[in-house]
Formats: structure tokens, C-alpha cells, sequence
């Protein structure tokens, strides 16, 4: 490309050597300023070049220092270019072939280049579908055809650590974008969730989908449980995802663990299955001493060694055996058929009553967690939502003053076969609305209470066993709890304690020789009491029912024996009764507190000191004035009281004003009409005066 010269017009017939010199140096000149097409100098440009929005075409290799795309620069540094930028597709023309199979898809045309013998085409001579480019018109016989396809280019491909990220807020530090990357771990960027686990525990990461962290002596995840629970503390949990903390069969020395994990509801901490001990069918018992019980059950192949764990559950006899079931720590093994654990029940002794049968279920616990020396700790802290606790035996050594499990300030969790066996204080324990859902929990020979609500505390279950603990089987203070199939025997108080306004529902409650009472309700307590298969029987303190203090207790079904009051009310204590529970030792009203009484509602019958059972008891009242009854002669009155009848009714009458020398009965001639009389037994008329009459009846 050549500049135009500027040269001077020399006149016909003159000649200037001088002129046509300057004219041929501009020439030069000129020709100098030019890029020369077979490489010779010069050959360099000495400005920029300005194409005019025209394409640079047919360009081989281009070396540069840096390429602006865009109006961004890009350099050697900050950009590469992967896989091959141009393809060339060659045919030879035949002069009828218009469609040609290209190597690569254009995409669109203008993706493309063709040339018919070194001439570039038009696009408007050819259409591109897919791979097949058609020609309009076939290319002449032996034409050289090259079709150039450019391919996708990648720019900007670096390392992330090569690139800088730096926060738009205020103090914001420079990271890199590959830390930046890994802040948050997911499940996507590992090939197995199991090696994600290794990489994620003890970092931040989002969960998406389940998991499970293993806890092994050796070949798990983490080998404690609290390295697990502090592995996951910084995760994220999806609502549709599960962190499974998997422990391992074994005995598990802990320290007290608290659990406080923002996604807690998220989270199964997982023990071993139980395992199935060969059903018992022989038992002997030596008794040393209240709540101390050596009990040697055989097992044929039982497969037991000293200090494992059993759960014994589902004992005939009901009313008589039920302190043999409980969560139990064996002792000694005698022979591969037999086996023994230590019973704690009140009891100074206790013995096996009938057969044994073949229901009864052991079950050794695979998975136990034990918590020595922790004083005045605790074994299991929950605050806020906790997880769900399955198949695991919390076990202390009841020493100090600490409990199983502390659900504290609105905690929640849950437990499904978990046992708590050997708390100084408490197994499982609500405080300050805490609440627990459980499906089967066994609390047996701790140092208090087996199973304690306090304080607004919500405890449901179903299907719980208390026995053997050094207070009462369940505390309900101030609390709500609800449950079925609720057993507690054997245990150094009450069965079941009320107290502090607490409402409580249990179902088909089986509580038996506990140290004091079946269920004991004081100061302004609910409870109801229902189930056919209800059983309150046999407890020391000789009461089955015992309310006070203004407590209600309605009472549904099952039965309850075996006590001399069945059923007690004192200090404005209330009972209502179906009647169905079987009694035959009645029920005593205590003396009130200032003066107050204790009232039993009661459908069906109610025997006094094993007596004829009475099932009708009325009182009515009549304001009549029976006028002057002459020396000798009678007056009389009637009223209605419904249900009464001549042969099997018995009656009381009072007013409230004797009037000396009359004598009052009241008797019943016509069902349902009571004759009330007063009889003149002196020598002179007395007049009956204006009174009151109250009428007493008791039938069978």
C-alpha cells in the first residue's frame, strides 16, 4: 500500500534536471512508506493501522503483546486460548456435488469462510445447516475448495488462586477467589458423600442431601461422639436433609456433651440395633436388702459377658413381677446359660410370682455411652432444637449429682429406645419448658427420679418404663405430660407424682409396688387416669389413688387393688370414678384442711372395709312445717328422691333444728318417695315448728 506522491508538472518541450530529480525523490520517498508484500525492508509499520471496519482476512499466525476485545485488554498473563480457534475443511468441486459435510458445526455463518481456488465466497452463495454447507450453485469440475470453520474460543481461563476477590463492604480484605470457593463445602463437590464427610467435618458446609458422620473406635469418621457433634457445628442442613451421627457397637467413655446446633431437628444420633437375648425360662432371686436384688435369669446360649447392658421388658403376672423389667447392668455370667443383674426395687424383698411363660423379651444394648466422674455435670445437654436419640444406653456411674439427659430452656429433642440407667440425680429431665418426645425410654435404678418435668416442661411418650429409682417413676411439677402404656414399679416413692398445678393424661398406666403411692396428685394437679389395661396395685404406702390440696383425678377403666385405700382424697382433694376399676378397698375422705372436705364422684359401686358394695347414694332436702303433733301421734312429709325403693334403700334424716321429744325417720313405701315422719314420745302436744329436713339414702 502506497502513499500518493506529490510531484511537479513539467511543461511540454522544457526539461529541469533539477525538477525531474525532486519528482523521482518523492517517488522514493513514497515507495519507502510502503509494507512490501515479499517481506523486504522496510517492511514494518511505524504507526497504528486503521482498517476502516474492514476485516483483516487469510491472517496466519498473529503476534501480539497484548489484544483489546471489547475495549478489555487481555494479556500473556490473564488469558490462554484453548483448543484450536480455525479448522480448514478441503473438497475438490465436480460440477454437479452443491452440499459438503463439514468437520465441525459452524453454529451460524458467519462462523465461516469459503474459498473457490483462493477466491473467498459470498455468503450469500452458500447456506449452512448443521454440519452440511450447500453451495447455490455446483462449483465447477476440479476447483480447490476450502471451507474455514472458527471454533469456540475459551478466554479467561486461570487458576482461581490467581484471582483476586475483595468484598465491597467496609474493611473488606483481599482473598483470593479459590479461598473465597471454599468457604462453603457441599456434597456436589466430592464424588461420595463419605469422602465429603472427611473433607467437610470441622469447616463450614452446606448439607443437601443425607449424610452420615461415623463414629468408630477405629476405621470411623471421628472416633467420640463429641468430635462428631463439634465436626458438624458449622454446618448447613437442607429442610429435606439428615446428618446421621452413626455410633458404633461398643462402650463409648464420654465427658459431659452439650448439643446446641442451630439445625438440631436435622441431626439422628444413632446407635447400634439392639440385639435379641434367647427368651429366659427360669429365674431365681436374692434379695440382700431394699433396693438391693441379685436376680439370675437363664438364658439358654444367651451370648451375654459382664457389664453388658439389658432392657427386660414384658413379664406376666401383672401386679406382681413388673419390678423385674427395667434397664439392667449384668454382673455376673455363670455358665453360657445363665446370667445376672442387680435390681434395685424398694422392696426389702421381692420374689417371682406363677411361671414365667414365654413373652418375656431381653435385649442387650449394642451401642452405650458411659459418662464416669462428672460430678455436677450432666451426661447430655440439649439447648434449642436437639436431634433425634436412638439406641443408645446412657449410662453413669452414680457418683456426684448429675442426670442422664437435661433438656434445657425450650430445648427439644427426641428419644426412641434410649435407657438411662445408674443417674445420681435424674435420667431424663425437663427444666424451664423443656421437651421431650419419646418412643420407648427405659429410666431404671437412679439415685432420684427416673423421668422429672419441672417448670412448664412438656414430656410426651409412648411406651416408658421407670423402676427401681431411689425416688418416684415420674415427676410432673408444674408441667404436661402424656403418655401410654406408662410402667413404674418398684421405685423408692411415688409411681407417679403431680404436683405444682401440673395436668397430666395417662393411658393403660400399669404402677405397682412403688415405696409409697400409685399416683399421688398435691397442690391444684390434674390428671386423668384411663385404659382398660390400667393397673394401680400394690404399693407400700398403701394408697393407689391419693389426692390433696384441691387436685382432681378422673379415673377411667382398669383396675385398682391390693391397697387399704384404693382410693384417698383429703384437704379438698376430688376423685371421679367410672367404678370400674375393680376395687373391693373403697375409698376414705380424710379431714379437711381448715374444715374443707374431699368429694368422690363415683358410677357403679363402692365398698367400705371389704363390705357389701353400695351403688346408690343420694341426699335430698324439704322446708316443711308438720304443724302440732298431738302426745303419742305422728306427722309426716314427702319428697321425691329418684333411684330409692322399699327392699334395698336405707335412710338418714336430720333438720336443722331439733325439736326435743320428736324422734324423725324417713322411710320409702312407693319407689322413688321418701316419707319423712317425726313421732310425738312424750305425754303432751309439741309443735313441729318450721324446718329443714335433710334426707340421706344408700341402696344396692
Amino acid at each position: 500500500m502506497a502513499k500518493k506522491p506529490t510531484v511537479s508538472t513539467i511543461s511540454s518541450g522544457y526539461a529541469s534536471n533539477t525538477q525531474l530529480n525532486a519528482n523521482f525523490g518523492a517517488l522514493r520517498d513514497s515507495f519507502d512508506n510502503t509494507l512490501s508484500l515479499d517481506g523486504s525492508t522496510p517492511n514494518a509499520m511505524g504507526a497504528d493501522l486503521d482498517l476502516n471496519n474492514k476485516d483483516l482476512i487469510n491472517a496466519g499466525t498473529i503476534a501480539t503483546n497484548a489484544l483489546s476485545v471489547g475495549g478489555t485488554y487481555l494479556t500473556a498473563a490473564s488469558a490462554t486460548v484453548t483448543g484450536a480457534s480455525l479448522h480448514s475443511d478441503n473438497f475438490t468441486g465436480n460440477g454437479s456435488t452443491t452440499a459438503f459435510t463439514l468437520t465441525y458445526k459452524p453454529f451460524i455463518e458467519d462462523n465461516s469462510q469459503v474459498y473457490i481456488n483462493g477466491v473467498y465466497q459470498n455468503k450469500e452463495t452458500y447456506s449452512i445447516s448443521e454440519k452440511v454447507l450447500t453451495f447455490s450453485q455446483a462449483p465447477v469440475a476440479t476447483t480447490s475448495i476450502e471451507v474455514v470453520v472458527a471454533r469456540s474460543l475459551t478466554f479467561g481461563a486461570t487458576e482461581s488462586s490467581n484471582v483476586t476477590h475483595i468484598h465491597s463492604g467496609t474493611g473488606a480484605v483481599s482473598r483470593t477467589a479459590s479461598a473465597k470457593l471454599q468457604d462453603v463445602i457441599t456434597v456436589a463437590d466430592f464424588d461420595t458423600s463419605s469422602n465429603f464427610v472427611v473433607s467437610a467435618l470441622n469447616n463450614i458446609a452446606f448439607i443437601e442431601s443425607d449424610v452420615t458422620v461415623s463414629v468408630a473406635a477405629s476405621g470411623g469418621n471421628v472416633t467420640t461422639l463429641q468430635a462428631a457433634l463439634t465436626g458438624i457445628a458449622n454446618w448447613m442442613i437442607a429442610s429435606d436433609a439428615l446428618v446421621t451421627i452413626q455410633i458404633a457397637a461398643g462402650v463409648f467413655t464420654c465427658s459431659s456433651i452439650s448439643f446446641d446446633h442451630p439445625y438440631g431437628s436435622r441431626v439422628i444420633v444413632q446407635g447400634a440395633s439392639l440385639s435379641a437375648v434367647t427368651a429366659p425360662n427360669g429365674i431365681s432371686v436374692t434379695s440382700n436388702g431394699a433396693r438391693d436384688h441379685d436376680v439370675v435369669w437363664t438364658s439358654i446360649g444367651h451370648g451375654l459377658t459382664t457389664s453388658d447392658y439389658v432392657v427386660i421388658k414384658d413379664i406376666p403376672t401383672a401386679g406382681s413381677n413388673e419390678v423385674f423389667e427395667g434397664i439392667f447392668k449384668v454382673t455376673a455370667v455363670g455358665s453360657t446359660d445363665t446370667f445376672t443383674v442387680k435390681n434395685t426395687a424398694k422392696n426389702t424383698s421381692i420374689s417371682f410370682t406363677g411361671s414365667i411363660g414365654t413373652g418375656v423379651s431381653i435385649k442387650k444394648y449394642g451401642t452405650v455411652l458411659s459418662f464416669p466422674s462428672l460430678g455436677t455435670g450432666n451426661g447430655i445437654t440439649v439447648y434449642g432444637y436437639g436431634p433425634e436419640w436412638e439406641n443408645l444406653a446412657f449410662v453413669g456411674d452414680g457418683s456426684g449429682d448429675s442426670v442422664g439427659m437435661m433438656l434445657w430452656y425450650g430445648a427439644y429433642t427426641r428419644v426412641q429406645a434410649g435407657a438411662f440407667y445408674n443417674w445420681s440425680s435424674h435420667g431424663l429431665y425437663g427444666i424451664y419448658a423443656g421437651t421431650a418426645d419419646a418412643q420407648f425410654v427405659v429410666c431404671s435404678n437412679c439415685g432420684e427420679h427416673g423421668i422429672y418435668a419441672l417448670n412448664n416442661s412438656t414430656f410426651q411418650f409412648v411406651s416408658a418404663i421407670t423402676t427401681g429409682n431411689g425416688g418416684s417413676g415420674v415427676i410432673n411439677a408444674g408441667s404436661h405430660v402424656a403418655g401410654s402404656s406408662l410402667l413404674t414399679a418398684g421405685n423408692n416413692s411415688n409411681g407417679y407424682f403431680g404436683g405444682d398445678g401440673s395436668v397430666g393424661v395417662v393411658q393403660n398406666i400399669v404402677s405397682v409396688q412403688n415405696g409409697l403411692y400409685g399416683v399421688n396428685l398435691e397442690e391444684t394437679s390434674h390428671v386423668d387416669v384411663k385404659g382398660a389395661s390400667t393397673l394401680i396395685k400394690n404399693n407400700l404406702g398403701n394408697r393407689g389413688v391419693s389426692v390433696s390440696e384441691r387436685s382432681f383425678a378422673d379415673i377411667t377403666g382398669g383396675t385398682i387393688s391390693g391397697h387399704t385405700y384404693d382410693l384417698y382424697g383429703e384437704k379438698l382433694g376430688y376423685i371421679a370414678s367410672d367404678g370400674s376399676e375393680g376395687s373391693t378397698e373403697g375409698f376414705v375422705t380424710g379431714a379437711g384442711q381448715n374444715g374443707g372436705s374431699s368429694d368422690i364422684t363415683l358410677t357403679g359401686q363402692l365398698s367400705i372395709d371389704g363390705n357389701a358394695a353400695m351403688d346408690y347414694f343420694d341426699v335430698a332436702t324439704k322446708a316443711h312445717n308438720l304443724g302440732s303433733i298431738a302426745a303419742g301421734a305422728q306427722a309426716s312429709t314427702t319428697l321425691t328422691m329418684t333411684g330409692s325403693t322399699a327392699t334395698n334403700t336405707g335412710f338418714f334424716v336430720n333438720c336443722n333444728a331439733p325439736v326435743a321429744g320428736l324422734i324423725y325417720t324417713a322411710t320409702c313405701a312407693t319407689t322413688n318417695t321418701v316419707t319423712i315422719t317425726a313421732s310425738n314420745i312424750t305425754t303432751g302436744a309439741i309443735s313441729a315448728l318450721a324446718r329443714t329436713y335433710t334426707v340421706a339414702a344408700v341402696g344396692v
